[in-house]
């Protein structure tokens, strides 16, 4: 799809963008069916149980907001998504963090977290290394940050991964899309209104 949009006149790629503002071929008769009883159950048992708003949030109204119009584009070009990962964190007396270490898809906007939780780590560790009295370069205390680090951060990775993978059903059969479509619309409509997953999940992207 990127190499066809790259060529088209800047008037036919104008149109393309404003056109995939408003379209909604995107939706899924199936999927919204599901999450349209899943909306009505979620309700049923915020209202049901006792304090239920403490375990369900409140229904969202649809508010609809008009889009942007583009009217001009300039000079194109696409990246395609990464997914890499290194085998190793460290070497002697070396350290790496952020993209020299993984790269992810763009689309959940974790890159400069994973960096930030890079930092983080190497920072915790470098202070348990300090106050044991070793050598602030030792082999010791590099592997504890490699180690520490690449736990969390290959988790998360495949979780991105994942999600990516949720959303490119076009790939796939009419056989597999229907499985694929349900769980996608049950596990974000989950993670949207049930609090305790909305809050796991808000404290693994700040990691």
């Amino acid at each position: 799809m990127a190499k066809n949009l790259l060529e088209l006149s800047d008037e036919e790629f104008v149109h393309k963008v404003n056109q995939a503002f408003v379209s909604e071929d995107f939706k899924n008769e199936f999927g919204s069916s599901i999450e349209s009883l899943l909306q009505t159950g979620i309700d049923f048992l915020r209202n049901a149980i006792p304090r239920g708003d403490n375990f369900f949030t409140s229904s969202e109204k649809l508010v609809r907001i008009l889009p942007p119009k583009i009217i001009s584009s300039g000079p194109r070009s696409f990246f395609p998504l990464s997914f890499i990962h290194s085998n190793n964190y460290v070497s002697k007396r070396l350290a790496l963090i952020g993209d020299s270490i993984h790269k992810i898809h763009p689309l959940a906007g974790q890159g400069v977290n994973m960096g930030f939780g890079d930092v983080i780590c190497l920072k915790e560790c470098l202070k348990d290394n300090m106050s044991s009295g070793n050598e602030i370069g030792s082999w010791s205390f590099l592997k504890d940050y490699e180690s520490r680090r690449q736990k969390q951060a290959i988790s998360k990775m495949i979780g991105i991964d994942s999600l990516n993978r949720l959303y490119t059903d076009d790939d796939y059969n009419n056989l597999l899309k229907t499985p694929i479509v349900a769980a996608r619309t049950i596990g974000l409509t989950f993670s949207n209104r049930v609090i305790p997953f909305k809050n796991f999940f808000i404290n693994q992207a700040i990691k």
